[in-house]
């Protein structure tokens, strides 16, 4: 039994003591801590799932741009571009850079 069933297994048995004794606290506490792992399990899962299929090997395209949100916008996109240039090489992504200015 994987870590997420055993989890939901927990918090199935959880329930039942509940129900058996609404009135204790500190079941309703572990129920608490054990719904909070299973959704921070499937997250990761989630994030794995995207991260794991037939198009993970092929390119993409990504596109800052700060829109019509005048100096303070442009400087957070370049801070954005910066970090974004930076991970990228650190993960061993290729980078192609196009870059298009236009002033108004």
């Amino acid at each position: 039994m994987g870590e997420l069933e055993h989890l939901i297994a927990e918090m199935n048995t959880n329930l039942e003591l509940i129900e058996m004794e609404p009135e204790e606290i500190s079941f309703q506490d572990e129920l608490a801590k054990i719904t909070s792992s299973i959704n921070k399990k499937m997250r990761d899962l989630e994030i794995r799932s995207f991260l794991n299929g037939k198009y993970d090997s092929h390119d993409c395209y990504l596109s800052l741009s700060s829109g019509a949100g005048g100096v303070d916008a442009m400087d957070w996109t370049e801070i954005l571009f910066h970090i974004v240039y930076g991970l990228f090489p650190k993960k061993e992504f290729q980078i192609y850079r196009f870059v298009d200015l236009v002033w108004f």
